[in-house]
């Protein structure tokens, strides 16, 4: 669940959007009422966060009722509102993360860049690869992490190249795509959850993921008729009653990456909603139950013991 604070900041965008949406408003024609794009009732700002000092509110949006979002930063008292990156592929941005310095962190188009929260020319510090989602930047503002097709990447900001931190992911046993072909083991995502981004410590020394095991899902074979000849591809689906997957933690040491997973009670059972650092180190952790009938927060004292 969105906190306090960023529940207001999406109020507060939500009010600079509708004003600027309202200065130049499009005819009604008969292409807008049947088209998505753009949508008639606009694209809602997501993803709003805090610059270091308070001062700045960076956000996802697209002013033109497109699905594709770009970076916009707006000053705290919602005046100077501007788009600070400009499209360069298809489906927009889709992460942003402030660093020192008043500048921007971003994912589009598989790219990682850099760019100034004033504007200008952005940096590409990793060209497209892999998957890439859940961007993060660790407390010293040093350290780019995210997740890469079910693995953990860093990045150094101060150069090099991305580093793969782990290497648990196991590949989906599916080729067809869909919401079942998933991969059999990854970080960050399970079944039915949003993705968690990479929750650092306050030291920086550890970062903690979602870890989920689908290996013991039942495989269900599922008719593919894109092929030649219709065949049967299998995909992990567990029928009502049976275990969707495996949902726990995992602790990784940045340093060593060594990755330790935490013992939690009936993993199958609980999902996993959210994870955060206290300011001593402790973990918490967001577990309902499946279905969600009751919430609990988990406490683990340290993250390296």
């Amino acid at each position: 669940m969105p906190s306090a604070r960023t529940r207001l900041a999406l109020l507060q965008l939500l009010f600079i959007v509708q004003a600027r949406a309202a200065e130049a408003p499009l005819p009604l024609t008969l292409e807008r009422i049947v088209s998505h794009r753009p949508a008639l009732s606009g694209t809602a700002p997501a993803s709003p966060i805090w610059s270091p000092d308070g001062r700045l509110l960076a956000f996802l949006w697209n002013d033109r009722g497109l699905p594709e979002g770009q970076v916009w930063v707006v000053d705290r008292d919602g005046s100077g509102l501007r788009r600070v990156t400009e499209p360069r592929g298809p489906g927009g941005v889709s992460e942003v993360a402030w660093l020192p310095g008043q500048r921007l962190l971003y994912l589009e188009a598989g790219e990682l860049r850099r760019i100034s929260a004033g504007g200008g020319k952005a940096e590409v510090l990793a060209p497209a690869a892999g998957d890439r989602s859940v961007l993060s930047v660790s407390p010293d503002g040093r350290t780019a992490a995210w997740v890469e097709d079910g693995d953990l990447w860093s990045l150094g900001l101060g150069g090099g190249a991305p580093v793969r931190v782990t290497q648990i992911a196991v590949k989906a046993i599916g080729r067809g795509g869909g919401v079942y072909d998933l991969p059999d083991v990854e970080l960050g995502r399970s079944a039915w959850d949003e993705t968690l981004a990479p929750t650092w410590s306050p030291d920086g020394k550890y970062v903690a993921l979602q870890y989920t095991d689908r290996r013991g899902v039942h495989a269900f074979p599922i008719p593919d008729y894109l092929t030649p000849e219709a065949t049967l591809a299998p995909v992990r689906r567990g029928a009502p009653g049976q275990v969707n997957d495996l949902r726990t933690v995992a602790v990784i040491d940045v340093a060593s990456r060594k990755l330790r997973l935490l013992e939690l009670p009936e993993p199958t059972r609980w999902h996993i909603v959210s994870l955060a650092f206290s300011p001593r180190g402790q973990l918490w952790i967001g577990r309902p139950t499946t279905p969600s009938i009751g919430r609990f927060i988990w406490r683990i004292r340290r993250a390296g013991s």
